[in-house]
């Protein structure tokens, strides 16, 4: 009856057709304006040609109440994924080294999943094409499902599909679509890949000694990467500027600052400056695109370099200093002091030393009009949370995970796909991340209480469809959501979770209640 009296109060009306409702992108990041969006009427078979990737949306209704199976079939994907109300029950698994071998899905999917109250549930396919195939070969997926532990796999009727999502599901995908876009460090896996989104180009910057021994990539966390070290500066909210220094490994003995400004045209001014640094040392960059998406890095000269996605626009970088080409690679002497690579042609050490100090100094300028006398400590906040800032596309949205060094993505098929979501630790991120960028916060907020089990609970860790099955945290969730919803007062985010936070209450009192006297038992079931 708790749910049914607040979901009534909390309920929008949503008005749309039967049906699925496909959307079509000439890119391969499932970004800006589909090419094509129509309605299907069944999901026995979906194939569309040429096209970079393809999304699949809307609510499911399921007719009763119990566990129910999927059954999923992918051709030509370099990526795929389904959700059901956030959780993943089918995946083409090609973020996995051996996603040819069946047993290594065990315990990716939540496949059955339970639904116990709740019958409208939120849809979405994530299809990426496989961009080696050709054009007119056909990316195709299928779904049935199984209902309430039948052994009798059969089509999801038309009944069941409804075009829109919720007015709260509909909010969510705006505002994580909307994040995922700008230069920043959203690899988990090294800060040294500086990438930009949505076409998902790297942009990496090495630093190498003379006998070519490189620190090829790192993170914050001593003893970890090449054993670099890693003094990590400020991070704005908005990504506007960023500072970072590195380098002093086992066989680089130099270090250097890294910092960066980004304008909202995605133009990107970078200053490398040597702090101490043997003769002969240089800065080695490279190019590609992430998560297996497509596009063409060319080396056009030692000083200029192209990137364009599948479906995205061309766009040149600019290199000022001593160059040379060695292969993949553009080695830039340090010997004659700081160096710049720029997306605008005429950036010289002398200008983007003055633009990154406009940037840093605008950045501080809000914190000290917002923060008042505690700039200072927003400012610290506010790094330690966006220097945790990832995306992965294993998950709707960006994300702060607790440490990008940690990762539970077992037997990745590359580091692009390294991360992790540790339960109440990325819920405090939310506070901290939206205490200077609120959508930044709502999305890890959001993909954090979507990661929850079958059983209903959030896990201590989930990645890549991998959760712990068995343990919990203090659920913490409605009290982080009772702080955001105090500060920014946004309605939708409480109707998009509510029934998560819900199902996380319930699991605790119909499984972790303790006899005589009935106090909550937190951890784990196998101690």
């Amino acid at each position: 009856m708790l749910r049914f009296a607040i979901a009534t109060l909390l309920a929008s009306t949503v008005t749309a057709d039967n049906g699925l409702t496909v959307s079509m992108y000439e890119n391969g990041a499932l970004s800006g304006t589909p090419s094509k969006t129509y309605t299907i009427t069944s999901l026995d078979k979906v194939s569309e040609s040429g096209v970079g990737s393809i999304s699949i949306t809307g609510t499911l209704t399921f007719p009763i109440l119990g566990w129910h199976n999927f059954t999923c079939e992918f051709a030509q994907t370099s990526l795929a994924m389904v959700w059901v109300d956030g959780h993943e029950v089918c995946t083409d698994a090609k973020y996995l080294e051996n996603w040819r071998n069946p047993s290594q899905l065990r315990g990716v999917m939540d496949n059955p999943i339970m639904v116990r109250e709740k019958k409208d549930l939120a849809f979405r396919v994530h299809l990426y094409r496989n961009s080696s195939i050709p054009a007119s070969t056909a990316t195709t997926f299928s779904m049935k499902w199984s209902l309430n532990g039948s052994s009798s796999i059969t089509s999801i009727p038309l009944s069941a599909m409804t075009t829109e999502m919720s007015p709260s599901e509909q909010e969510r995908e705006a505002l994580q679509k909307e994040v995922q876009r700008g230069w920043g460090n959203w690899n988990q896996h090294s800060i040294l890949d500086i990438v930009k989104l949505p076409d998902s180009a790297v942009l990496t910057t090495m630093l190498c000694n003379k006998n070519d021994d490189c620190i090829t990539d790192t993170r914050i966390e001593l003893d970890r990467g090449n054993d670099c070290y890693v003094r990590v500066g400020m991070y704005a909210g908005d990504q506007s500027y960023t500072q970072f220094y590195f380098g002093q490994s086992k066989t680089v003995s130099g270090n250097v600052s890294v910092e960066y400004t980004s304008t909202e045209t995605n133009d990107l001014t970078m200053l490398i400056t040597p702090q101490t640094v043997e003769q002969g040392h240089k800065i080695r960059i490279a190019g590609r695109f992430a998560w297996w998406r497509s596009g063409e890095y060319t080396i056009v000269s030692g000083n200029e370099v192209t990137f364009q996605g599948t479906g995205f626009d061309k766009f040149t970088m600019y290199i000022q200093g001593n160059t040379t080409i060695n292969g993949n690679f553009i080695d830039i002497s340090l010997d004659n002091g700081p160096i710049t690579i720029s997306t605008l042609k005429s950036t010289t050490v002398q200008s983007a030393r003055s633009d990154l100090t406009a940037a840093h100094e605008t950045r501080m300028n809000y914190l000290r009009t917002t923060f008042k006398d505690r700039a200072e400590v927003a400012l610290a906040i506010e790094a330690s949370a966006m220097w945790n800032l990832v995306y992965v596309p294993l998950e709707n949205g960006p994300l702060f995970p607790v440490s990008r060094s940690w990762n539970f993505v077992h037997d990745a098929a590359t580091t692009d796909f390294d991360y992790v979501i540790f339960d109440w630790d990325n819920l405090f991120a939310s506070l901290l991340g939206a205490l200077t960028n609120k959508k930044l916060g709502y999305s890890n907020f959001i993909q954090t209480m979507k990661s929850k089990t079958s059983d209903g609970f959030v896990p201590n860790y989930e990645a890549g469809g991998m959760k712990e099955e068995d343990r919990t945290e203090p659920p913490v969730g409605a009290k982080v959501l009772e702080e955001l919803y105090n500060r920014y007062g946004d309605k939708w985010l409480v109707e998009l979770v509510f029934d998560d936070l819900l199902d996380w209450q319930a699991f605790f009192l119909r499984e972790r209640l303790l006899e005589p006297l009935n106090l909550v038992c937190l951890g784990s079931y196998n101690v």
